[in-house]
């Protein structure tokens, strides 16, 4: 058995995190390698090594992967994009296309961010009903969060997401889902499943439109869509004052057509006072 066979073989029986296959003449990348999947930093500096295999994807947990002065021309961006752990990527002293290896490194960054939010979920406790996350350049809900089942209160700030997954449906128990400053313009369906929700906030984000299956849901008292882009909202307004009685809906900053943005920087009782005359009820 050879120096590097040695090496693979006692990583697997011991599951080190970290196997080093540096100063060693390699070509390739020895396929028994990708089946290290454990592995959490691999170091294959200093070789003759000319391309990396799609295969490298399948060490999910892998964050550190150096690879400096090798005879790299080309990488697997597509793979590489979904490693997601992946934090530090060194492809110095190759032949590789660097504006393509800048744009891998940007999306490390966001990994970064998605590796804290995966940690941060893990740190809970299956018990536990409250969830905060400031996300950073965080662009995808890890599906771990999904697990906590017994979540009441959800809260993600700062994000990229874009897109809450329909897994949301899974958190049966939450009366609380914010989502703010997310690059969010629309909800799955199934969030109108949620029926113990008492408070949605999505201040912040892209929505053109309020999602009108919001107001089905039996126990939601507070609405606020503030800082997006939506147009019209007299109707949805006519319906929370007059038939819903909810505790509080906030538009502002919003570009209203058919209602006055300003009134919502007074107060909810306000506008149910001066604009539809209901004198509020003292909780």
């Amino acid at each position: 058995m050879g120096r590097v066979e040695e090496l693979i073989r006692e990583n697997y029986l011991r599951k080190t995190s970290t196997l080093d296959l540096s100063n060693l003449a390699l070509t390739e990348i020895p396929r028994s390698v990708f089946d290290l999947t454990h592995l959490q930093e691999l170091k294959l500096m200093n070789n003759r090594i000319t391309n990396i295999p799609e295969e490298i994807g399948k060490l999910k947990r892998l964050t550190h992967l150096y690879l400096y002065n090798n005879k790299i021309k080309a990488i697997p961006s597509d793979v590489l994009r979904q490693m997601y752990f992946l934090r530090c990527l060194d492809l110095a002293e190759n032949s590789v296309d660097y504006k393509e290896v800048s744009l891998i490194y940007e999306e490390l960054d966001q990994n970064v961010h998605y590796h804290k939010f995966v940690e941060t979920i893990e740190r809970q406790d299956i018990d536990d009903d409250y969830f905060w996350f400031h996300g950073g350049t965080v662009n995808k809900v890890p599906p771990e969060l999904f697990e906590l089942v017994n979540l009441k209160h959800l809260r993600i700030y700062s994000t990229n997401i874009e897109c809450i997954p329909k897994e949301i449906k899974y958190l049966k128990n939450l009366e609380t889902l914010s989502f703010h400053s997310a690059n969010i313009s629309d909800i799955p369906d199934e969030i109108f499943q949620l029926n113990n929700l008492k408070e949605v906030i999505f201040d912040n984000n892209d929505f053109t439109e309020f999602p009108l299956g919001l107001l089905e849901l039996p126990y939601l008292k507070s609405i606020s869509f503030n800082n997006n882009n939506i147009s019209f909202v007299k109707k949805i307004m006519d319906k929370v004052v007059i038939d819903n009685e909810f505790k509080y809906m906030s538009f502002g900053g919003n570009p209203l057509k058919d209602f006055n943005a300003n009134v919502f920087n007074v107060g909810f009782d306000y506008i149910k006072e001066s604009v539809y005359g209901i004198t509020p009820t003292k909780a």
